[in-house]
């Protein structure tokens, strides 16, 4: 929590770091999910959530695919400014990807992940930083408490 000079809360940081597999992952997303409900109600966290799994996910299925790491992670961070903007940022030190964001084809069983993370958020962008990939979603939105 960061407090400007007046002493009102600017914004909410949340960090969490865990292995990139499919146990620990959902303990992650467990996590946000009670935090969330602080401030948003079932419907904003539904959709809010399906967007951070979506970006998880990805990292447990396709990033550390055919690497050979002792251990893989994935760290997410989680910032809330009130009454303006959500802001999630989904780091993995996997193999680089590239970030579609045409539609999927309908066909397969499979990738359609960013196009949902892009149609949920407001904005959702990649980069390939120091050897780690980001995936930074936002969201603007106002608090239910007031």
């Amino acid at each position: 929590m960061n407090r400007s000079d007046a002493g009102k809360v600017d914004y909410f940081t949340f960090c969490f770091e865990t292995t990139a597999k499919d146990k620990q992952t959902k303990l992650l997303i467990k996590a946000v999910k009670l935090i969330l409900r602080l401030f948003f109600d079932e419907n904003v966290v539904f959709e809010l959530l399906l967007a951070l799994k979506e970006a998880v996910n990805n990292v447990v299925e396709h990033a550390y695919r055919s690497l050979d790491v002792g251990e893989p992670k994935v760290k997410v961070k989680l910032q809330i400014f009130p009454y303006q903007f959500i802001l999630f940022e989904v780091i993995d030190w996997g193999k680089e990807f590239v970030f579609a964001s045409n539609m999927p084809d309908l066909v397969n069983s499979s990738g359609r992940g960013i196009y949902i993370m892009q149609k949920i958020m407001d904005k959702c962008e990649y980069k390939r930083q120091d050897n780690r990939n980001h995936i930074i979603m936002k969201k603007q939105w106002r608090l239910n408490n007031d």
